[in-house]
This record gives C-alpha cells, sequence and structure tokens, in this order.
C-alpha cells in the first residue's frame, strides 16, 4: 500500500487585494441581477419559475403536479398528456449580440453597464 501526497494551493488571506476584488465583483453582479429583476418583472408570465426569487424547480413541480393531478380528477377530461422540451443546447447557442440589443432597446441598459454584462 502506497500513500501519496497531494498539494493544493493556499487559498489568499482574507486581506489579500484579490478577495477584495472578488467581494466587489460578487456584491456588483447581485446589483445588477436586482436592477434586471425589477425591470424585466412586468414582462415575465406568472407562471416563470426560473431565476426568480422564491421560485425554483422544486416550485415548478409542485405547480405541474397540481395540474396534472387536476386534470387527471376532473371526469369531463379523456387523458393528460405531458411533453418535456430540452432546452439546455438552445441556452448553450444563444446570440449573445442579440441578448445584447434586446437589453439595450427593450430594457434601456446601456452605456457601462451593458459593456459589463
Amino acid at each position: 500500500m502506497s500513500i501519496s501526497l497531494i498539494s493544493f494551493p493556499r487559498p489568499p488571506p482574507m486581506e489579500s487585494p484579490l478577495i477584495g476584488r472578488m467581494m466587489m465583483l460578487l456584491t456588483l453582479e447581485r446589483v445588477i441581477k436586482e436592477e434586471l429583476l425589477i425591470r424585466i418583472m412586468p414582462l415575465l408570465d406568472t407562471r416563470q419559475h426560473g431565476f426568480l426569487i422564491a421560485k425554483s424547480c422544486t416550485t415548478n413541480m409542485v405547480s405541474f403536479s397540481d395540474s396534472v393531478v387536476l386534470s387527471i380528477n376532473d371526469c369531463k377530461t379523456f387523458g393528460t398528456n405531458v411533453v418535456y422540451f430540452d432546452f439546455s443546447k438552445a441556452f448553450d447557442s444563444v446570440n449573445h449580440d442579440l441578448i445584447l440589443l434586446k437589453l439595450k432597446y427593450y430594457f434601456g441598459i446601456d452605456g457601462r453597464l451593458l459593456k459589463f454584462i
């Protein structure tokens, strides 16, 4: 039996300038996310669950399950069909220039903020 030692680089100390920059970027990211959500909330459907506060995949599944159960229990309904879509590849191939244009013209985001995004 042999024992191998693996060394990992030490994390920078808390007073390191790198930690300060990371904290500043995380704070800036949170502020930008909150501002974007404020601007797009009126445009989102109430059934939207992704990327919203207090809504998640779990809340979406609860809502979906409730709808299916109500449909099955309804005597007038002859069947319940479910269709699943996998949009993961669609999100991987999004045209980023198009998103930036929409942020500019639909939500009025421009200047430094648009360049940062």
